[in-house]
């Protein structure tokens, strides 16, 4: 008895989308597009598409500097609204305020700004809120707003690596 070579030793075949274009110029896809692929005008069905703001390649409308920046007040907000709140005491928002402006006057900077100097600065915010989080869980207080805003200091941070 001979035995048969299997069949399924073949080169792997890779898939490829199957796209019909119709007259109306609809799009219907069955597989995985990339992005930059060019499919043409008009409507598109497919079986999986992503969803919300999609950037590739670093193409953004707004400066990383503009951003950040803006990064920067929406915390400064935040930790203004946990102070009313009176999940940070004055001394603290303060302190977080005063280095998240520096902060932003630094990123503002034409020249080379001092990334380390940066990065201090907001490591010294996401250290605080940490803390202040620690401090009020522990005392059983609320924490509804620093909660919000602990990961946004860590963004901060995450984001000032990469642009300066």
């Amino acid at each position: 008895m001979n035995p048969l070579p299997c069949s399924n030793l073949g080169p792997k075949k890779e898939e490829t989308p199957s796209i019909h274009i119709s007259a109306g110029r609809d799009i219907y896809s069955t597989g995985d597009i990339g992005p930059g692929s060019a499919l043409g005008n008009g409507r598109v069905y497919a079986q999986n598409i992503a969803e919300g703001d999609i950037v590739t390649q670093g193409s953004s409308d707004q400066d990383p500097r503009e951003e950040f920046t803006t990064n920067i007040d929406a915390l400064k907000t935040l930790v203004i609204q946990a102070y009313r709140a009176g999940e940070l005491s004055e001394k603290m928002a303060r302190k977080i305020v005063a280095n998240l402006t520096e902060s932003a006057d630094l990123a503002k900077n034409n020249g080379k700004p001092h990334k380390a100097e940066i990065l201090r600065k907001l490591m010294y915010v996401a250290d605080i809120l940490d803390a202040a989080i620690d401090f009020l869980s522990s005392t059983k207080r609320g924490v509804k707003i620093l909660i919000g805003a602990a990961p946004i200091a860590t963004l901060l941070v995450k984001i000032a690596t990469q642009i300066f």
